[in-house]
C-alpha cells in the first residue's frame, strides 16, 4: 500500500508539470471565464446558458486531460526503460497501475476542483443583459485576481527559485480559488456582510462532482490503452468510449433486454447520463445525496473494472 501512495504522489506532480496539463487546464477555465460573453445571444437565460457551457468545458477539459496525462506517464514509461527499473524491485503490476491512476486522479481532481470554483464565482456574477445592470463587484474582483496573481507566482518561484511554472501555477490557483470562493461566501455584491453562502450556486460543486466521477472512469479507459498503445489510439478510443457512453441508452437500452450483445454492451460502456445533471441545474432542482453517493459507487466499481483489465493487458505485455 505504501508503494502505492509514493507511486501516486510521484505521478501526481508528473502529471502537473506536464506543460500539456497546464495549457488544457487554462484553456478548459478560459471558456469558463469567457461564457459570460454569449449571454448576449440568449433571452433572459444567460444564467442557463453560462453552467451548461461551464459543466461541458469541465466534462470535456477532463476527459483531454485524463488521455495525455495516461499516455504521458505510462506509455512513455512503458516504452522507456523507467517501468522495468520499477517492476524489476518486486514491484507489482497491479500496484503499478493502480498508483499511476491515483496519481492521475488526483491532478484531474485538482484541476476540476479549480475549474468548479471559478464556474461557481462565473455564475455568481452572471451575464450582464443589458446597460443598466450593476456588475456583481467582488465576484469580479475575486475572480480576476487569483488567475493574475497565480501566474505572477508561477512567473516568480521559476525564474528566482527555479521551481516549475506549470505545478507552481496550479496550485497557487488552487489555493487562491478556493479562498475566493469561501471568500465570497461571506460577502454580498454590494460588499457586505452576509449569510455564508447565500448568494453562491451551490448546485453547481454538486454538478461538477458528479461529472469528476464519470471522467475517472473514463480516464481508467485511457489508462488500459495506454498500456499498449501511444497516444493517437488512446484520445481515439477514449473518445468512442465517451461518445457510445453518451448514446448508450438510446443505442443499446433500448434493445437490453431483448439482445444480450446489446445487453454486453450496456453493462461494458460507462452510462454518462449517469454523471451529466445539466437539466438538473439548468431548472434550479436540488441534486440528492443520495444520487451523487450511488453515481460514485457506480463509478468506483467501474473505475476498478477498467484498472483490472488494464493489470491484465500489463501483465501479458513483455517490458524490456
Amino acid at each position: 500500500m505504501k508503494r502505492i501512495f509514493v507511486f501516486a504522489q510521484v505521478t501526481m506532480m508528473e502529471v502537473m508539470r506536464q506543460p500539456t496539463f497546464f495549457l488544457i487546464m487554462m484553456f478548459g477555465l478560459a471558456l469558463i471565464v469567457l461564457s459570460p460573453l454569449f449571454s448576449f445571444f440568449t433571452l433572459l437565460q444567460s444564467k442557463r446558458l453560462i453552467q451548461d457551457a461551464g459543466l461541458s468545458s469541465i466534462l470535456l477539459t477532463g476527459l483531454f486531460l485524463g488521455t495525455f496525462s495516461a499516455s504521458g506517464v505510462i506509455y512513455r514509461e512503458l516504452k522507456g526503460r523507467t517501468a522495468a527499473t520499477i517492476l524489476s524491485k518486486r514491484v507489482g503490476r497491479g500496484e503499478f497501475i493502480v498508483g499511476k491512476f491515483l496519481g492521475i486522479a488526483a491532478s484531474i481532481t485538482v484541476a476540476v476542483l479549480i475549474m468548479t470554483l471559478v464556474l461557481a464565482i462565473v455564475v455568481r456574477h452572471g451575464g450582464k443583459i443589458a446597460a443598466y445592470d450593476a456588475p456583481d463587484r467582488p465576484a469580479l474582483i475575486f475572480l480576476l485576481a487569483p488567475l493574475l496573481l497565480s501566474l505572477i507566482y508561477g512567473l516568480v518561484s521559476n525564474y528566482f527559485f527555479n521551481k516549475n511554472f506549470c505545478s507552481s501555477t496550479i496550485l497557487a490557483l488552487l489555493v487562491l480559488v478556493s479562498g475566493a470562493f469561501f471568500a465570497l461566501c461571506l460577502v454580498s455584491p454590494e460588499w457586505s456582510i452576509d449569510r455564508f453562502g447565500m448568494y453562491m450556486p451551490w448546485q453547481i460543486p454538486a454538478a461538477s462532482a458528479l461529472l469528476l466521477f464519470g471522467i475517472l472512469a473514463l480516464s481508467t479507459w485511457a489508462i488500459a490503452v495506454s498500456v499498449r498503445f501511444h497516444l493517437p489510439v488512446a484520445l481515439i478510443w477514449t473518445s468512442i468510449i465517451f461518445l457510445l457512453g453518451l448514446m448508450s441508452d438510446y443505442i443499446f437500452g433500448a434493445a437490453a433486454a431483448g439482445n444480450v450483445f446489446a445487453r454486453i454492451a450496456y453493462s461494458i460502456l460507462p452510462n454518462i447520463q449517469f454523471f451529466w445533471v445539466g437539466d438538473a441545474v439548468g431548472s434550479d432542482i436540488a441534486i440528492p445525496a443520495k444520487y451523487i453517493l450511488t453515481t460514485a459507487g457506480y463509478s468506483i466499481l467501474y473505475m476498478a473494472a477498467v484498472l483490472f483489465a488494464g493489470t491484465l493487458l500489463l501483465e501479458t505485455r513483455e517490458i524490456d
